[in-house]
């Protein structure tokens, strides 16, 4: 297990139709292209990508990279992660003045099932899930 602080190791990078999957050894990035409309297949097809890397009953987490713009309905996707041992979600913004726009929803919408927090960097984003996996064990 990777500790507080440490940088894990990158397992593998694939390029899907919208966007590209960054796996670590207990987490996974997502950066979606420019102006794409995630839909549920798009979300479905993550998870499973997820799912085959961290196994049945592994806790993970999912780290957002919103460094480009792009829409995805929210509100359809917290079915998606149910039986998936997600234990947490960050969300990498870029700018400190859209965290309190672009945290607020999610937080409205994933609150019962796991923590969500919005960061400026994705070192600060993945730093603090480090932290909420290892809590979470």
């Amino acid at each position: 297990m990777v500790q507080v602080g440490e940088e894990a190791e990158l397992i593998d990078s694939l390029q899907m139709q919208f966007g590209r999957l960054d796996i670590y050894p207990q987490y996974m990035v997502t950066t979606t292209n420019e102006n794409y409309r995630v839909s549920i297949d798009d979300f479905n097809q993550a998870v499973a990508v997820a799912q085959q890397y961290f196994g049945a009953g592994k806790q993970w987490g999912l780290i957002a990279n919103r460094e480009n713009s792009y829409t995805l309905d929210v509100a359809r996707l917290n079915e998606g992660f149910k039986g998936t041992h997600l234990v947490a979600l960050a969300l990498v913004l870029g700018e400190e003045a859209a965290i309190a726009v672009g945290c607020w929803l999610p937080e409205q919408i994933y609150s019962n099932s796991f923590p969500v927090r919005a960061f400026v960097t994705l070192e600060q984003a993945k730093c603090w899930l480090q932290q909420q996996l290892c809590l979470s064990n």
